[in-house]
């Protein structure tokens, strides 16, 4: 027999389930709650965009992935990277600042913040940062590479060499890896071993421009200039850009051939009107081959182009190799 009781135990009102609640998106006192899978979907978003370098939209998905779930060092840290390269450097760092706080075990915070002091020139204070990234996680190949960087940057290219020499047993098909130890071993005055690098570096990626004008650089501090030269043309082929032409214009001048170097940087100038650098170096080129008048000329359109103008110096120092050089005397090789 169905019971009669007075007393039959209620349901519970709708609003009072706190799992269907949270289920229908409802929230308590006004409150509203996300699903934990929307920001994580933002931030797979963001992080699809940043590799395809669609920075606009990665910063977009970031942005909505930290306002859903604020506290996701993961995000912070993305967000920090994004920023740095979108050149909103102090963003960047407060961002990379909160990667640290919500994630002090992760490496990759600690790496976003060193990241972001580089890009700041602060190289010293992104030193403890990187040994810390790779305290927390050796086998993080990144870490290895931007504590190289860093090493580089303050001098310290031995611990640069060890560092880039880390990163090449966790990838050794890195191309890059291999030419950032590169770098590293030509700046601490072993071209030899320097070039070897290159030359892996080449092998693993032909089409790397960078290579070829490294390897350059090497070649040229052997003082052998015709393969400086042809390392540079060939970083010209891939990708131009105004220090390849100086540095072959400087290797062509070494080997009597400043004629052609002269020619070269004209062709620069017509990609890359107004660049400073390769007005200076035009100015200089002129200088060494004996044509002055054209020399102080082009030297003072370099100083007008400079920042504030200029102060002269460039002018005299210019006006000083054309009258030591006389045409004949090449110029000292640069780094």
């Amino acid at each position: 027999m169905r019971s009669t009781s007075r007393f039959k135990r209620k349901k519970k009102p709708l609003w009072k389930n706190a799992a269907l609640v949270a289920l229908l998106g409802l929230g308590v006192a006004g409150a509203v709650f996300v699903p934990p899978w929307l920001a994580r979907q933002a931030y797979e978003e963001g992080a699809l965009a940043y590799s395809k370098g669609d920075i606009a939209a990665a910063q977009k998905a970031l942005d909505k992935s930290i306002s859903l779930l604020a506290g996701n060092p993961a995000a912070y840290a993305l967000r920090a990277n994004t920023r740095q390269k979108a050149g909103m450097l102090d963003g960047a760092l407060a961002d990379a600042n909160r990667a640290v706080e919500f994630g002090p075990g992760q490496a990759e915070a600690w790496l976003a913040r060193a990241r972001t002091l580089c890009a700041k020139k602060e190289y010293a204070a992104a030193l403890p940062d990187c040994d810390k990234a790779v305290e927390l996680d050796p086998r993080l190949a990144e870490a290895w590479y931007q504590r190289g960087l860093v090493h580089a940057a303050l001098e310290k290219y031995q611990e640069a060499v060890a560092d880039h020499s880390r990163e090449i047993a966790l990838t050794p098909g890195n191309a890059m890896a291999y030419n950032n130890r590169g770098i590293a071993l030509r700046l601490a005055g072993n071209p030899d071993k320097a070039i070897s690098d290159f030359n892996q570096a080449a092998r693993l990626s032909p089409g790397l421009n960078v290579v070829y004008f490294n390897r350059g650089l090497a070649w040229f501090d052997k003082k052998e200039f015709e393969r400086a030269a042809l390392d540079f043309t060939k970083t010209l082929e891939l990708h131009p850009f105004p220090g390849a032409y100086i540095h072959r214009a400087q290797a062509l001048l070494n080997l009597g051939r400043g004629e052609e170097g002269l020619s070269g940087l004209e062709e620069a100038l017509e990609r890359f009107p107004g660049n400073t650098d390769l007005m200076r170096a035009k100015a200089a080129l002129l200088a060494a081959l004996g044509r002055a008048d054209e020399a102080r000329e082009t030297a003072l359109e370099a100083e007008k182009s400079s920042p504030g103008g200029g102060n002269g110096e460039f002018v005299k120092q210019v006006e000083a190799i054309a009258k030591a050089a006389a045409g004949k005397q090449a110029l000292p090789p640069g780094k």
